[in-house]
């Protein structure tokens, strides 16, 4: 059956939706642990959470209304991968928390992310995630981008943090105090700026847009930093670290007014 809630509608405590047609939540909601098994769901009020929902065997959510994310994560359980829909606003509020989105995330919506850790896609969902609006966070803020990923938009945040993400980014990329990438590929088309960039682990980034500041750049463990803009730019950076088989390579010129650390086999190209 599908089913309409009108008014309030309290979930905790790991409680399970495992209808088959769709849930509509069109009032308040207070979500604080519960299960989403297969079906639909579909929020066009006020949805509050708190804690872990986990989506299994295909479940899809769509965000129409309001998601308000002050702990927990929507997150892959088990079965096939679950997506999650945007097209109203996800709001974060969560000092010193991780939370937010952690299946596949399409987002033509609006995201406000003032205070916390927020997290879009799955590692393990060989889907894609995007958004077609600016993510940009608060002072407080940090962007988590897990698994593939793409945007023509901007991303912002005191980090920015792309971990086992493939994907691209057409818009700017501005970290307050760093951008890192783990184990995947990113590509950069728009203005990059952070006061630090860190490569870590087959990490490839690419920044074919201008640089307004790379900040300190660690590059270790098999990691390659490309710089290749339109234009050629010199760049002045306060250290450079290459370690274990890393590479710096592009058609910028670079000044390094620091520590440079070159070693175990890195190369310069």
């Amino acid at each position: 059956d599908n089913l309409i809630v009108s008014g309030a509608f309290t979930w905790q405590n790991n409680s399970t939706l495992a209808l088959t047609g769709t849930t509509t939540t069109a009032g308040t909601t207070t979500l604080s642990g519960g299960s989403l098994v297969g079906g639909h769901l579909v929020n066009t009020g006020t949805l509050t959470q708190s804690s872990d929902l986990s989506a299994r065997n295909g479940a899809t959510i769509d965000n129409a209304g309001t998601w308000n994310f002050q702990g927990g994560t929507v997150s892959w359980y088990n079965g096939a991968a679950p997506v999650y829909t945007n097209t109203g606003l996800v709001a974060v509020n969560a000092p010193g928390l991780t939370t937010g989105v952690n299946v596949r995330f399409v987002n033509t919506g609006a995201v406000a992310v003032h205070a916390g850790r927020f997290v879009m896609g799955n590692r393990y969902d060989a889907g894609m995630s995007s958004t077609t609006t600016d993510v940009l966070a608060d002072a407080g803020g940090r962007l988590l981008i897990h698994g593939n990923f793409e945007t023509a938009a901007s991303l912002a945040g005191d980090s920015v943090d792309f971990s086992w993400a493939t994907g691209t980014v057409g818009g700017s990329v501005t970290a307050t105090e760093y951008v890192q990438t783990r184990e995947g590929s990113l590509t950069v088309g728009g203005v990059y700026q952070s006061a630090h960039t860190e490569l870590y682990y087959y990490a490839h980034l690419t920044l074919n847009g201008p640089v307004t500041s790379l900040g300190s750049a660690n590059l270790d463990f098999n990691c390659t930093l490309t710089l290749t803009p339109a234009t050629p730019q010199t760049l002045t950076i306060p250290s450079l670290y290459l370690d274990r088989s890393s590479t710096l390579e592009g058609s910028d010129n670079l000044i390094v007014s620091g520590a440079f650390t070159w070693q175990n086999n890195s190369t310069l190209a």
